[in-house]
């Protein structure tokens, strides 16, 4: 009996760079290797005032108290707005979000362990090139996903903030959202959920599906080259592990 398709997600043009990365065991405050990362703070350079707030809503109270300082809603007293003077709620929100981001960042930088960017659990999950370590940042706090990135040795990685369960599918979905297709290490083993997907979650299947036929493509090639390379050198397949 076929099943009527609940949900239809598209494949989004990301890079296969990282199909094939795992995660590397890394003790983020032993007191040695302390020395080795720093923060990443989220880069609010260009954002709306809609960004800002959705950013700060999924931080905490505080971080949004933080950014609600610098702002105010449009009131307008003789056609400006009587706070900044400006002719449009356009305009007003443009006027505020230089401020209202600088306030932004602030807390963040004062604030790294209310804002999550501490590392928990003891994993680095590397980011190949391209990713931009701030912006993404930013988009995995907007994405409430419980993943950060951190500087450690130089270069970006992300690290996990939280644990305590299965995360490979925010795993999987923090690396489509630096601009990568799911690792195999993670997608190969997506957990069952009971009941209904998160929205998000079937876009994440169809995607760790790409990425483990990519995988078979190559192994595919791999023993093709390999029977090749036996035949031309007279080697005969097939015949068992010598005793």
């Amino acid at each position: 009996m076929q099943v009527a398709a609940k949900y239809r997600p598209k494949l989004a043009r990301l890079s296969f760079d990282a199909v094939d990365v795992t995660a590397s065991d890394f003790d983020w405050f032993d007191e040695e290797t302390r020395e080795r990362w720093e923060y990443v703070y989220p880069d609010l350079t260009d954002l709306g005032l809609k960004e800002l707030r959705a950013i700060a809503d999924a931080t905490s109270e505080e971080a949004r108290k933080a950014l609600d300082a610098e702002c105010h809603d449009f009131d307008p007293v003789d056609g400006a707005c009587d706070f900044c003077l400006a002719d449009s709620r356009e305009e007003c929100e443009e006027e505020q979000e230089g401020p209202a981001a600088e306030a932004l960042a602030t807390w963040f930088q004062e604030n790294p362990d209310e804002a999550d960017l501490d590392p928990q659990m003891n994993y680095a999950y590397p980011l190949p090139g391209g990713a931009d370590p701030g912006s993404l940042q930013a988009e995995l706090i907007e994405h409430h996903l419980p993943l950060c990135v951190v500087e450690l040795d130089g270069e970006p990685v992300m690290a996990l903030t939280g644990g305590g369960m299965d995360l490979s599918w925010e795993i999987c979905r923090a690396y489509m959202v630096a601009g990568f297709m799911p690792p195999y290490h993670w997608a190969k083993r997506l957990p069952a959920m009971a009941g209904d997907f998160a929205e998000w979650k079937p876009g994440v299947l169809v995607h760790a599906l790409e990425s483990c036929k990519c995988i078979e493509q190559r192994g595919a090639r791999a023993v093709q080259y390999l029977r090749e390379l036996a035949d031309a050198e007279g080697v005969e397949l097939g015949l068992g592990v010598e005793e």
